[in-house]
């Protein structure tokens, strides 16, 4: 996973279970999930800062500066969309944003590496639905409690729908097992 999008997406748990807190209480099911959210991606952090530190090309201490550096800013940004746009629409607008940069920056680890070593076409095909479900959820239907629909996050998400296809699409060009899986459907026509 490209730290950059574990960065934005921890962040974005921590900021919005914070806020969560201090206007619905904690008991209120969304600051509950973010939480719960929150505690999960700690394990990942640990996991890439422990481990991806030796994988790395620049010294340990640059290496955990660097990682510091990136947290700080996407809490900054984070901060950022609360203070511009208020508490739901800032969540709102900075996930649906999150979501379209992670999609580039998979593609981007894709490209970088020459391999599906991490990835998966199961990742892709579940980020994909995930990224068309919210999108239609809160940009096209809308939530009564979240302030109505947010066209703009419609528009973004089918933009990074279409970015999670193409990556999709990478993907089964890379993939060994889709390799098989393209043999297997070859043999029945």
């Amino acid at each position: 996973m490209p730290f950059a999008a574990l960065a934005l997406n921890i962040t974005w748990e921590i900021f919005n279970t914070y806020k969560g807190i201090e206007i619905v209480g904690f008991y209120h099911i969304s600051t509950i999930f973010d939480a719960l959210w929150f505690f999960l991606d700690i394990g990942i952090l640990t996991t890439y800062l422990l481990y991806s530190s030796r994988k790395q090309k620049v010294k340990p201490w640059l290496f955990y500066f660097e990682s510091t550096v990136m947290i700080i800013t996407c809490m900054g940004f984070q901060w950022y969309c609360y203070r511009l746009l208020g508490a739901i629409p800032g969540a709102l607008y900075s996930s649906g944003l999150m979501n379209f940069i992670m999609s580039i920056l998979f593609i981007k680890l894709l490209y970088r590496r020459k391999n599906c070593k991490g990835q998966s076409l199961s990742i892709g095909i579940n980020k994909a639905i995930g990224s068309l479900a919210a999108s239609i959820l809160v940009g096209g239907i809308g939530v009564n409690q979240l302030g109505g629909a947010y066209r703009v996050l419609l528009l973004l998400g089918g933009i990074t729908f279409c970015i999670d296809c193409y990556y999709i699409y990478l993907l089964c060009q890379r993939s060994k097992s889709t390799l098989r899986l393209r043999y297997f459907c070859k043999q029945l026509r």
